[in-house]
């Protein structure tokens, strides 16, 4: 028994539907969302080193690479972007602090920054084909 060929109407459908369930816009913004949460989570562990047993044995960079689907290239470029904003930062300009840093200050700064939302932005539009 021959198979009929998609029909107009039914190719239409078909495309309807995989538009539906594969390129929503909330995904979009939820695996933007996770990247930016791995990008604050890279910050604060790169920023810890091995200050602390408990960032030592910290598997969140792991997790957020997991769920948030983007490829590994993707993830380097992120901490790139935070290496080099940690390595460039400047000393806190108030003499209150006794030279002392703030970390995770810095790291909100980052996350906050024009420049990672605009990385993330490219790495989502290259990935996913969207504006």
């Amino acid at each position: 028994m021959m198979k009929k060929p998609l029909t107009t109407t039914s190719s239409l459908l078909l495309i309807i539907i995989l538009c539906i369930y594969g390129c929503r816009p909330s995904q979009m913004l939820e695996r933007q969302e996770l990247i930016k949460d791995y990008a604050l989570c890279s910050c604060i562990l790169n920023l810890a080193k091995s200050d602390s047993i408990v960032f030592k044995n910290d598997i969140s960079k792991a997790i957020y690479r997991e769920i948030a689907g983007y490829e590994p290239r993707d993830y380097d470029r992120i901490d790139s972007l935070i290496k080099s904003r940690i390595d460039h930062h400047l000393p806190l300009q108030i003499n209150d602090y006794q030279g002392k840093s703030a970390a995770i200050k810095d790291c909100i700064d980052i996350y906050k920054s024009h420049l990672l939302d605009s990385l993330i932005k490219q790495i989502t539009t290259k990935r996913m084909g969207v504006q």
